[in-house]
């Protein structure tokens, strides 16, 4: 993208952008995927497989993005921000990496339903969410989590998995890291770099 993208969804049940075909990078460059609040609109909507999406700054929809209810493929988010949504992402199935995801302001961060196999977070900043910053409520598997680098989050929510705060912890001691760090921390660090 070479632009800010404002979209004027004024039907309901609709996309800002959908991805249809498989091995697609959608690369934002740092603009924005704007949407109108409006009920049942998706900033990015994604149906192929081996899909990414990256540099984007994804604002003001009901979902920010999310896949096709039985997708079975893989979804990467790189270097991306999910911010006054009322759901960041709302991953359905397949698999979901995460590198450098800030998703705040949203009513839930990332949402993690139905037959989600596989997550990977590698630095994952979930924070100020108003009702939970992460939810699994897979009814089909419990996904498995693969955390490494940072992870800051507060409010968790697991329905049929385990304790997904548990969950995560586990991966990230396996991987040299400590337990999750709470948003409070995440502001802390955040002031001290700006003093520097």
């Amino acid at each position: 993208m070479n632009s800010n993208v404002t979209c004027d969804l004024t039907v309901r049940r609709n996309s800002c952008i959908n991805i249809i075909q498989d091995d697609v990078t959608l690369d934002c460059n740092g603009y924005s995927i704007i949407g109108p609040g409006a009920d049942e609109t998706t900033g990015i909507f994604v149906f192929g497989n081996n899909t990414i999406i990256k540099n984007c700054y994804v604002e003001n929809f009901i979902v920010g993005i999310t896949n096709a209810e039985f997708f079975e493929g893989s979804l990467t988010v790189e270097s991306t921000t999910l911010s006054n949504n009322v759901i960041g992402i709302d991953q359905f199935g397949g698999s979901l990496t995460l590198k450098n995801v800030l998703a705040e302001n949203n009513r839930v961060g990332l949402k993690l339903l139905t037959g989600v196999e596989e997550v990977a977070i590698d630095n994952g900043y979930f924070c100020n969410n108003s009702d939970q910053d992460i939810i699994a409520a897979s009814s089909v598997s419990c996904p498995g989590v693969e955390a490494t680098g940072q992870i800051f989050a507060s409010a968790f929510e697991s329905r049929d998995c385990p304790a997904i705060e548990d969950v995560i912890n586990e991966s990230l001691e396996e991987n040299g890291f400590g337990p999750i760090k709470s948003c409070t921390d995440l502001v802390a660090q955040q002031a001290l770099l700006s003093d520097m």
